[in-house]
């Protein structure tokens, strides 16, 4: 399977993505990645240039326990990966307690596929899923073949709503997939991890394989 590398790396050289439920360790802050200066011979000359990758980003070390693994192979019950943010922060990923993370391999170290995550959370089953995904079901990709199912999740995921606005709210919380009341939304459908990796795989990552080719 192709995915495509941080905006830091060339666009050659896809690895196999891995698929995992993790729960974070540590997260350790490396600094910033805006550019890199490449020294080489060019036209017999000594030459050195800038390689420009749009943003500006900031790079964290993290390490994650491996709970289920969905896709891939992984030889130990932990994983360090780095990730990268153009906004200078990690975002709302860290923030939880157990996520699917998709992440490859390149040059014997592990790299999030940028930003691509679900917040994940135990079943009635004892198995993991993730609460109904706006981005990828309304997001307008084609190909899409999962369907969201009802989640008898043991703690239903609850979120606030950021906005008050209706049209915002009827996009990322719409129903009858969330209940809302008093400013938060509280997960009714989703799916389970195996859909979930089948579904990102299907908008976002296709839809940055597309552009890469």
């Amino acid at each position: 399977m192709l995915v495509c590398l941080p905006d830091i790396f060339s666009q050659k050289g896809y690895q196999d993505l891995i698929v995992f439920v993790g729960q974070k360790i540590s997260v350790i802050p490396k600094g910033g990645v805006g550019g890199m200066h490449v020294d080489t011979i060019i036209d017999s000359k000594d030459t050195t240039y800038n390689i420009a990758y749009g943003l500006p980003q900031e790079k964290y070390l993290a390490r994650y326990k491996v709970l289920q693994v969905v896709q891939g192979k992984l030889k130990s019950d932990t994983i360090d990966f780095l990730v990268f943010s153009h906004n200078g922060q990690p975002g709302p990923m860290f923030g939880y307690e157990n996520v699917l993370l998709f992440v490859y391999s390149r040059q014997d170290t592990f790299y999030q596929e940028n930003y691509q995550y679900f917040d994940v959370y135990r079943t009635d089953d004892s198995r993991w899923a993730g609460a109904y995904s706006s981005r990828d079901y309304d997001g307008g990709y084609e190909h899409v073949t999962v369907k969201p199912e009802r989640i008898k999740f043991k703690t239903p995921p609850v979120y606030t709503l950021e906005s008050d606005r209706p049209d915002w709210i009827q996009h990322v919380y719409p129903s009858p997939y969330y209940n809302l009341n008093n400013g938060k939304a509280t997960a009714v459908y989703g799916n389970y991890v195996e859909d979930l990796c089948k579904l990102r795989q299907q908008t976002v990552i296709r839809a940055r394989r597309a552009t890469d080719r």
